[in-house]
């Protein structure tokens, strides 16, 4: 018994690549997912009744889900801005003997620092930075 070979077009299209890409428009998209949403519904059985893939199914569930999302709003926190606290310096002039000796107050960052007599400016100066740096 011989096996009769059928031809080209009496055979019918196999596989993925012969079928036609089927395109669905936005309200038909969006109603299939709608009907994912439904409760008790199923994406496979929602799939299966329209001839789509779940992966596709999940990937359009996705698409609607992030178009339905309100956009996040940016957390903002209340901010007052305060002026810097003033650095005075006061030189009180005092006399002893035969010259002038003072005494120097500094107050910054909340700190107040007296320094009485001669007073090296290096000093000063590296007591001003560690105040600022605290």
């Amino acid at each position: 018994m011989e096996a009769k070979r059928k031809s080209p077009a009496e055979t019918p299209a196999l596989g993925w690549r012969n079928k036609a890409r089927r395109k669905f428009t936005a309200e038909e998209r969006r109603a299939i997912v709608e009907e994912c949403f439904a409760p008790g519904a199923s994406v496979s059985a929602v799939g299966l009744r329209h001839g789509i893939n779940n992966a596709q199914l999940f990937k359009w569930r996705r698409q609607h889900l992030a178009a339905m999302a309100p956009e996040p709003k940016p957390a903002l926190l209340p901010v007052t801005i305060e002026a810097p606290p003033a650095m005075t310096a006061e030189l009180v002039p005092e006399s002893s003997g035969d010259r002038q000796v003072g005494s120097i107050e500094i107050e910054l960052s909340g700190a107040r620092i007296r320094l009485h007599g001669a007073v090296d400016p290096k000093a000063i100066t590296a007591i001003v930075a560690a105040l600022k740096s605290r």
